[in-house]
């Protein structure tokens, strides 16, 4: 819809990954899609004209207090008396929000104390707060008095998709729910030929590759995709494994790679740059997403919601063929066999068998998935049609 540009406060307590600003969050929590759609909304709002202020906490690692990107975005990091991403608490936040003359101010993610203050100081100064959820299950603040009161104190709760929807259902009324998916950079996310020092770093061999972009945290399955992959090389042994992410279960995966003789040719990456990604795409013959919900003995793993999937999206943009769990919110954006390929939840021959088809185009059907995955996110999650949608 139309709307004048607008002087916004944007509120999430982890900071961007930017050049000479990588924070260290507590815990060893890895940057995930949340954190980095979290910035680049912020950017794209920028981007369209509005005065934008983005506040985040400042963690070891940050060695500003504030930073200016351009001309119509800054980001301002903030002490906090907690470390901790939810309960991170700063009175600065407070007074500069009540001083700061916004037309709107958004908040991501519940329940978070920088939630709370900006829907109490929204509601003092009388303008509008919006809450935009990433995808904590319900039970995380079913009985969260910070929630709660968030969610009451707020104009509008925005969610990816009707998963999302339907988590946050019966904890935040219906009239405050409305759907925005996340935003992709098609300037950023684009086809490409990958820069030669990737080429060499990673790929050296010339084999075809298979890429996973994540945290190594049980609820991304790397257990199942490294299981999946030892089963393809028992078959074609031009494949590499490029594993791109860190985090608490690394250490863990990388024994099960020795474990089950494939160490030798998959590659922890580690936690790689946001600019890092688009020749990491173009490095890969197709993308892998193989989150799970449950460990392998079948019992659940806690607090775990994949709405979305930024990564998959990213990796349509850059018209990579897409294998992914079908799972969580994924089913509800993607059709199987027609925008990617989905196998069931924990099945390593079904995820084995999706892989060699991508990665060697046994049916011939890479270029009408990747063509029609292309077309999707150019018409329904650029940041272009995303922004369009932004009407506090």
């Amino acid at each position: 819809s139309e709307y004048p540009f607008m002087k916004i406060a944007q509120l999430h307590p982890y900071p961007p990954e930017l050049p000479g600003q990588i924070p260290v969050l507590p815990g060893g929590i890895a940057q995930g899609g949340s954190e980095t759609s979290t910035y680049r909304y912020a950017f794209k709002l920028a981007e369209a004209g509005h005065d934008v202020t983005y506040y985040v906490a400042k963690y070891p690692g940050i060695t500003v207090d504030e930073l200016r990107l351009n001309d119509n975005l800054r980001i301002v990091y903030l002490k906090t008396i907690f470390k901790n991403v939810g309960p991170a608490f700063s009175f600065r936040l407070f007074r500069e929000l009540i001083r700061g003359k916004y037309d709107v101010i958004q908040s991501h993610q519940i329940p978070l104390n920088f939630t709370l203050i900006g829907a109490v100081a929204a509601k003092l100064v009388r303008k509008p707060h919006l809450i935009t959820f990433h995808g904590r299950l319900p039970a995380m603040f079913l009985d969260s008095w910070i929630g709660t009161a968030a969610s009451a104190l707020s104009a509008a709760v925005t969610v990816q998709n009707q998963y999302a929807y339907d988590l946050v259902e019966g904890f935040v009324p219906n009239r405050k729910l409305k759907t925005i998916p996340h935003g992709i950079d098609t300037d950023l996310f684009h086809k490409i030929t990958p820069g030669k020092k990737y080429v060499q770093k990673y790929n050296p061999k010339g084999n075809k590759v298979i890429l996973f972009v994540g945290r190594m945290i049980p609820a991304k399955g790397v257990d199942v995709l490294l299981e999946a992959y030892a089963e393809i090389l028992k078959k074609e042994k031009k494949v590499t494994l490029l594993l791109c992410g860190d985090g608490p279960q690394r250490a863990e995966y990388e024994q099960l790679a020795k474990k089950l003789g494939v160490d030798s040719k998959a590659v922890f990456a580690g936690a790689v740059q946001q600019e890092d990604l688009p020749d990491l795409y173009a490095l890969s013959d197709v993308f892998v997403l193989p989150t799970a919900y449950h460990f392998a003995d079948g019992t659940p793993i806690p607090n775990v919601s994949e709405n979305f999937g930024l990564v998959i999206a990213e990796a349509m943009s850059c018209e990579k063929p897409v294998v992914a769990a079908r799972i969580g919110g994924i089913p509800l954006w993607i059709d199987d066999n027609v925008t990617a390929r989905l196998f069931e939840e924990r099945n390593v021959a079904d995820l084995a068998e999706k892989l060699d088809d991508a990665l060697f185009d046994r049916k011939g059907d890479n270029k009408r998935l990747v063509t029609a995955a292309k077309q999707m996110i150019e018409d329904d999650y650029s940041w272009e049609a995303v922004i369009r949608q932004f009407d506090p």
